[in-house]
This record gives structure tokens, sequence and C-alpha cells, in this order.
């Protein structure tokens, strides 16, 4: 699931303006950041999964899928919004505004 909103998000990136790029660029990086997090959890939620609820994963694997992709994405939500500035920095520094700044704001596919 969160492969194809990040392939979405890159795809929505192409010809776009300045905002929609760094946006789409912030997604990918962001979901590649969790992905990596997700598997480095994945074998000890599937070990505490198994300890506290025997036979579990046999009986209703969708719940124990659910489960997982809630908890890492809101333990990435968490690990990462404290670093927002940050990041935003960043991604201004990666995809530079190539217009002056005194219309870097103004979007002119948004405004027609």
């Amino acid at each position: 699931m969160d492969v194809d909103t990040t392939v979405t998000a890159a795809m929505a990136t192409i010809g776009a303006y300045i905002g929609s790029k760094r946006t789409g660029f912030s997604h990918v990086i962001y979901n590649v950041l969790t992905a990596v997090g997700a598997l480095l959890l994945l074998t000890p939620y599937t070990l505490s999964f198994n300890y506290l609820f025997p036979n579990e994963f046999v009986r209703n694997p969708e719940i124990a899928l659910v489960i997982f992709h809630s908890f890492f994405n809101v333990i990435g939500v968490i690990l990462i919004l404290p670093f927002t500035p940050q990041f935003a920095q960043v991604m201004t520094t990666i995809i530079k505004s190539s217009t002056s700044l005194y219309n870097q704001q103004l979007d002119q596919a948004l405004l027609s």
C-alpha cells in the first residue's frame, strides 16, 4: 500500500511546480524511511505478537498485518514529527527554487 502511494507521489512530481515536487519527494523519502523501520521491526513484532497471542497469525493474519501496518506508521510519525523543520530544510536544499523570492509562492497551474 505504501509503495503504491509512493509511486503515485513520485509520478505526480513529473513536470510539477516546486511545491508539488518538494511534497512528492518528501513523501517518497518518508515512506522509504518508514519502510526501513518496518523491516527492522518485523521480527520483534512477530515474536511479540506470537508470544502475546499464540496461534493468532494462523487464525487472523489480516488482523496481525493491520496492527503491524498501523504500528509502524504511528511510530514513523512520532519519530519524524520533532524533525519537521529540519526535514523541510532538507527538501528546500535538495529541490531548489528557480524563481525569485517575490513570486515563488504563486503557482500558475493552481491560479488557472
